[in-house]
């Protein structure tokens, strides 16, 4: 099958130009500065190659060949675990949840347990998947700070949609300096944006060639070239603290009952906040944000299934209104 010629713990891609090249050496101890060791040998002269294993534990479940460019995005993924101990945040873009996320989600965290992966869907709902973070977003308002991502991975798949290309300049945005991108697609477009924003770099084929994964640095130079609308931290809070402002002037003390149109309206918004509060809440101070912004969220849901009161609604959001304006304070 294409890029899967392997040699004992080395695993090699093909490249559009048909080059083999070795993309991971998972015993290559010179190479490994994680907290993962390559292997470990025990007094019974037993040995446990411990990333074969884990890595092998992930591709075990991939579904061959549908998934083949997911094969790729791991094998480049643990080499850049193996660079440093450091925690990564990891964007995820399209495609559909896996049914081995929560494996990678937790392997992640064995290299550093602080590292974590969102999942970025351009919908207005957010599609629960066992493992990484996620975030629903139409791809027409897509709102990411820019510098926020240690790598970003890109599942231009045209079963789901597929990834607008005019997307493309935020997502890259989103990179931190010397982030990685991975980039599947079989959408020319987006070879040239990729080409366009990061240079030229490896290409690897997937499958019958038509499809590619793009892997690319993001450098400080090609950085400052970026044209895409940057969206700042501050700038994406401000977004935040206008919807919830907008609420706080609905759901004041003295409101009566809204009807069922001007909940669900309501509600929308609540679930843009929360979008926006999990891309951020590495940059805010406030720890319980997340759970105050679900808890007002489900308030109402339950309200509107008849199964909550008003005042719930009202209390559970005059608790987030409260922690709110505490951010606002210690900026």
């Amino acid at each position: 099958m294409e890029n899967q010629e392997e040699t004992p713990f080395q695993y090699f891609g093909t490249t559009v130009k048909g080059e083999r090249v070795l993309l991971l050496h998972t015993m290559a101890p010179l190479q490994n500065h994680s907290a993962v060791p390559m292997h470990l040998l025990y007094q019974n002269g037993s040995v446990d190659f411990v990333q074969e294993r884990l890595l092998h534990n992930l591709l075990d479940h991939l579904l061959m060949p549908r998934e083949a460019d997911c094969r790729l995005f791991l094998l480049l993924l643990f080499r850049r675990l193996n660079r440093k101990y450091q925690p990564l945040r990891i964007l995820w873009t399209g495609g559909q949840p896996h049914a081995w996320s929560g494996i990678l989600q937790k392997t992640v965290q064995l290299f550093h347990p602080d590292s974590q992966i969102y999942h970025l869907l351009g919908t207005s709902a957010a599609v629960q998947g066992e493992g990484f973070i996620p975030l629903a977003m139409p791809w027409e308002h897509l709102l990411l700070p820019e510098k926020a991502f240690d790598i970003l991975i890109v599942e231009d798949t045209e079963s789901d949609g597929g990834v607008p290309v005019s997307c493309a300049g935020t997502l890259l945005a989103s990179l931190r300096p010397w982030g990685e991108a991975y980039v599947s697609s079989s959408n020319p477009a987006w070879w040239q944006a990729v080409d366009a924003a990061l240079g030229a770099g490896t290409d690897l084929r997937v499958g019958n060639g038509l499809r590619r994964v793009l892997y690319r640095l993001l450098t400080p130079q090609a950085q400052q070239t970026l044209t895409a609308p940057l969206h700042s931290v501050e700038d994406a809070w401000d977004e935040i603290l206008i919807r919830v402002q907008a609420c706080q002037e609905i759901l004041s003390s003295d409101t009566q009952e809204l009807d069922v149109a001007s909940v669900r309206v309501v509600l929308q918004t609540a679930e843009q906040i929360e979008q926006g509060v999990n891309v951020l809440y590495p940059w805010l101070h406030s720890e319980p944000i997340k759970y105050l912004v679900n808890e007002w969220k489900r308030y109402l849901q339950e309200y509107l299934l008849g199964q909550g009161t008003w005042d719930e609604v009202r209390q559970s959001f005059a608790l987030l209104w409260q922690d709110v304006r505490q951010e606002i304070h210690s900026e």
